[in-house]
């Protein structure tokens, strides 16, 4: 079971180890989502409102859906997004284009929008002058506007409110996967307007009990041997879900 907190109007309101069915969801610059239910009668419950904002390792999300089923369940699920998404409520005008370092471009996306008010910039890549001209022939939101960036050879990583704009998120770690270590079920799967990708379950060893080591998060190059079909990959993990319930039931994406 997961521990999620519960926070409203940025004041901690209790927290849960007995959340189940925590799932996340994440996506490399695109989706990040969290699932959990928990049961109607967890003292939490009554905490939790249409405006909650949950805490899930370090990460914050606002609250999205509530469905709450009595009788014999006696549960509610709860479904929310990363407070990244906040930079959807706002706006970059037409034609917007600025020249400056990689930071000061991307502060002058929030200053311009107004999502100073809520978030800063972090690290970025620190690499002289650059241009964006976006070309938007009407407002776009100052999410679409950092993704923007990525023109200009950086990638965005948000750490809640703190934006930070590397060159490339994650590293090559050497991590490899293997049947009977730790890789469970491997597909691979070609279309033609996005080439190979390869789904991998896997047996997150990072997550269980006592095992501190971080061996490869969202972003990094890693290695699947497939020693059935004889593929050997190596690749970015561009998504990664993870099962609190069950870590051995996690998976990542390869492209």
């Amino acid at each position: 079971m997961g521990k999620i907190t519960v926070y409203e109007n940025g004041r901690r309101r209790g927290s849960t180890s007995y959340a189940y069915g925590v799932v996340t969801k994440k996506e490399l610059m695109r989706e990040h989502t969290l699932e959990f239910s928990i049961l109607n009668n967890n003292p939490i419950y009554k905490e939790i409102t249409t405006t909650s904002v949950f805490e899930n390792k370090g990460q914050m999300f606002d609250i999205t859906g509530i469905d709450t089923e009595s009788g014999d369940e006696n549960t509610t699920a709860f479904s929310a997004e990363h407070v990244s998404y906040r930079m959807n409520n706002y706006t970059v005008p037409a034609n917007y284009a600025f020249t400056g370092t990689i930071k000061e471009i991307a502060q002058d996306i929030l200053n311009v929008s107004g999502a100073a008010a809520e978030f800063s910039i972090g690290e970025c890549l620190d690499d002289g002058f650059a241009s964006l001209n976006l070309n938007n022939d009407k407002e776009i939101t100052a999410r679409a506007a950092m993704f923007g960036m990525t023109n200009l050879g950086v990638e965005i990583d948000y750490d809640n409110f703190i934006i930070n704009i590397p060159k490339v998120i994650g590293n090559d770690t050497g991590k490899v996967f293997r049947f009977g270590v730790d890789l469970k079920k491997f597909r691979r799967r070609w279309q033609v307007d996005n080439g190979w990708t390869y789904d991998v379950t896997i047996a997150d060893v990072q997550k269980t009990d006592g095992n501190e080591k971080i061996e490869f998060s969202i972003g990094d190059t890693v290695t699947a041997e497939d020693s059935f079909i004889g593929d050997v990959i190596k690749k970015r993990i561009i998504s990664y879900i993870e099962n609190d319930d069950d870590p051995t039931q996690n998976s990542i994406t390869l492209r």
